[in-house]
Formats: C-alpha cells, sequence, structure tokens
C-alpha cells in the first residue's frame, strides 16, 4: 500500500522453504470506477486515489526503533537478571580443600568426593597429616542486586515509561501520581500527534464532522479526587457534584441517569 494505489502480490515457498513473490495485480487506484456490460462483464475504466493516505506509521521521538541506543541497557540487565539462577546453582557447590594428598589422582578425588556425598564422612588417615576442609560458595547477592536497580532505573528513565515503583505508598498524592506520568505524558503526546492525523483523514473519508478525541488511562488517587471535589461543592451544583463523584467511583452509567 502507498499513497498513489496498492498493488497485490502474490507469496509462495519454493522447494527450499524460503517464500517467493510475484506481482499479482499491478498498482492501481484506491477507488475504481467500473463499468458492466452483458457482453464483456464488469471492467475497471477509471481510478482515482483519497486526497490524503490515512496510514500513518507511529515514528519514535527521532524516527528510529525505540531499541536504538538502548540495547547495550537491556542486555546488561538480562544478564545479571539470568546470572541469578547460576548463582543460586553455584552457591549450593561444595568445594574440598584436600591437604597432603598429593598422591591422589583425578579418579581418587572423585571417589572422595562420591562417598562424601553418600557418607557424609571424609576420612582422614591417622599420622599422615592428611586433613579435608569444605569451602562453600557465598553468592554475590547485593552486588547484583545493587546493580539491577541501577540498570532498571535507567531502562525506565530512557524508555520514559512509568515505573509504579514510585508510587506504590498508598498514600501517594495527585501530584507524586502525576510527576511519575510525566515522562510517559510527553512520549505519548509525540504519538497522539500522528494517531490524531490518522483518526481525521479516516473521518474525512468517511464524510463524519467530528474531532477525534484521546481518553488516557491513569491511576489515581480517587479518595483525594473526591476530597477536591467536596472541598469546591459550595461552588458547583448538586447535579455536577453527584455526577463527578460516580465517575469518580467508576458508576458513570448511574451518572449518565442524573
Amino acid at each position: 500500500m502507498e499513497p498513489d494505489g496498492y498493488t497485490d502480490y502474490l507469496w509462495n515457498k519454493t522447494s527450499d522453504g524460503k517464500e517467493q513473490g510475484e506481482v499479482l495485480h499491478e498498482k492501481r487506484s484506491y477507488i475504481q470506477i467500473t463499468v458492466t456490460t452483458a457482453a464483456e462483464g464488469t471492467e475497471i475504466y477509471d481510478g482515482m486515489n483519497y486526497p490524503t493516505f490515512p496510514v500513518v506509521p507511529l515514528y519514535g521521538i527521532e524516527k528510529q526503533s525505540e531499541l536504538e541506543g538502548r540495547q547495550e541497557l537491556i542486555d546488561c540487565y538480562d544478564l545479571i537478571e539470568s546470572g541469578f539462577a547460576n548463582t543460586v546453582e553455584e552457591a549450593s557447590y561444595i568445594y574440598w580443600a584436600i591437604q597432603n594428598a598429593d598422591g591422589m589422582r583425578d579418579i581418587d578425588l572423585a571417589k572422595f568426593v562420591e562417598k562424601v556425598k553418600t557418607l557424609h564422612v571424609a576420612l582422614a588417615r591417622a599420622g599422615n597429616g592428611a586433613s579435608a576442609e569444605p569451602h562453600s560458595i557465598e553468592a554475590p547477592y547485593a552486588s547484583r542486586t545493587s546493580l539491577l536497580n541501577e540498570l532498571r532505573e535507567a531502562l525506565f528513565y530512557s524508555f520514559k515509561a512509568f515505573d509504579a515503583k514510585q508510587i506504590q505508598s498508598s498514600g501517594a498524592v495527585i501530584a507524586q501520581i502525576d510527576a511519575a506520568y510525566e515522562a510517559l505524558d510527553q512520549k505519548a503526546s509525540e504519538y497522539e500527534d500522528n494517531i490524531y492525523d490518522f483518526l481525521s483523514g479516516i473521518l474525512a473519508i468517511t464524510g463524519i464532522e467530528d474531532t477525534p478525541t484521546i481518553t488516557r488511562s491513569k491511576i489515581s488517587n480517587t479518595g483525594e479526587q473526591i476530597q477536591n471535589v467536596l472541598q469546591a461543592a459550595d461552588h458547583l451544583t448538586d447535579d455536577y457534584v453527584t455526577k463527578k463523584i460516580l465517575t469518580l467511583l467508576g458508576d458513570g452509567d448511574l451518572a449518565d441517569e442524573i
């Protein structure tokens, strides 16, 4: 699909499993004017395109993939997070330091470890000074957790995403919630410009005279919002106050009946 028309393609799989395309119909106009006769059937004799093409890609800030320049952050986070599983497994290992046993071969060491696993006893012959001491591996949990938290914050900041951890407190006020959404709101506004153009084009094609509106969904402190409405109730009508409170409580259908 292109602004000046569309082309039909037929895709088939070749013998080696690859897909190969061929033109089924050459590029034609979106609006086709046809004529039908008993002798020749229906034929396209003219065509025209829409004044605008109402399909607009949602470009990023710089018209490039959002992964551009951020892939390293994601890879680093994945590497540390997946390493946690390996760390937990390694932390369960116990290795043995055996002294004065230079004559032991690899097969002897393997048998020693297997016997300890089975009997849970390490036997050292008296008089030869041999000893076996177990050691465990301590996982670097604190350092990895700290690095993961820093990477997480960097990812949310870089992608302008909403981080719910910023308002985990049940007493978060509206100002704190709005501040947490600020970066995402800026990003969404840029995308909405493209969506607004797209919807306006659809309305123009269909002949509908209207203005598109976009509503965003947000976490909110409903109690504080209701309190603000009640504080301003002296300057508002009773119907408005009732409808507003019902809407905030999620009962919009009942509010419409008032």
